[in-house]
């Protein structure tokens, strides 16, 4: 019996969906709008875009037991290592914000190709596998649930907010 996709097509296509969103939210934004800190408590825009696309730069390579696209490319050769990216010093993210958005989108786009193609080799019994990608034991559904769509969406309210306070229209 062949194994169903049902779950795997909805997952997917959400990604695919969270995804257009978030680039389509910071597509137009300029270097001034990446970096504006509405309070010292509050990150940039260019930050929380930074900071997601690594996460599941991160995610989706663990479970393949690959190394994040962050390190393997060119990309990151010029920036310095700050650590994880949720111990960042307010330093580190006005840096990581001021990185040329170009440059931004040419790594988001890498990220997010490579997560198509990985959803594209699911299956929904595969969903229910364990990676260890950090001793945690999730399954790679709640991953994708919880840690790519639920937190990206998350963000992306988060952006909305900020690009409102600057005044920003939000479609």
């Amino acid at each position: 019996m062949e194994n169903s996709k049902k779950v795997t097509q909805f997952i997917s296509k959400s990604v695919k969906g969270l995804h257009q969103t978030l680039f389509n939210e910071i597509i137009a934004l300029t270097e001034e709008n990446l970096i504006w800190i509405p309070n010292k408590k509050a990150n940039p825009i260019g930050f929380i875009f930074l900071h997601f696309i690594r996460t599941e730069d991160n995610l989706v390579n663990g479970i393949e037991g690959k190394p994040p696209i962050w390190n393997s490319t060119r990309f990151r050769e010029d920036v310095p290592d700050f650590g994880r990216s949720d111990k960042f010093s307010i330093e580190a993210i006005k840096y990581l914000a001021q990185i040329p958005l170009k440059k931004v989108l040419l790594y988001g786009n890498q990220v997010t190709n490579n997560t198509d193609l990985f959803l594209a080799t699911l299956d929904d019994l595969r969903l229910e596998t364990r990676p260890d990608t950090d001793g945690r034991q999730r399954t790679i559904e709640t991953i994708f649930r919880a840690f790519i769509l639920a937190h990206g969406w998350w963000h992306i309210g988060e952006i909305k907010y900020i690009k409102g306070l600057q005044g920003i229209n939000n479609n």
